[in-house]
């Protein structure tokens, strides 16, 4: 098929990579496109903080927990010594 340069307006084929009579760059080396591993790799990193915030939150949460308990008996601890048992 043949196309007209941009440049020179002049008739070239549509499998040339550059104007044989210009020079300018009519078809440019397609290299595999970066976005597409990005859009991926954006995927990954999103599911990993995901993840790690949930075990974060998690781990939060039974500190709490713990530290809770641990206050309850200590109190309960306390109220015993005071009743005498």
């Amino acid at each position: 098929m043949i196309i007209q340069c941009p440049e020179c307006s002049k008739q070239v084929s549509d499998q040339a990579y550059t104007c044989p009579n210009c020079g300018f760059s009519i078809k440019k080396i397609e290299k595999p496109s970066p976005g597409c591993f990005m859009k991926t790799l954006n995927a990954g990193c999103l599911i990993f903080f995901i993840i790690i915030g949930i075990i974060l939150f998690g781990v939060i949460l039974n500190a709490i927990s713990m530290y809770k308990n641990k206050a309850t008996k200590k109190e309960s601890v306390k109220i015993e010594k005071r009743n005498g048992k």
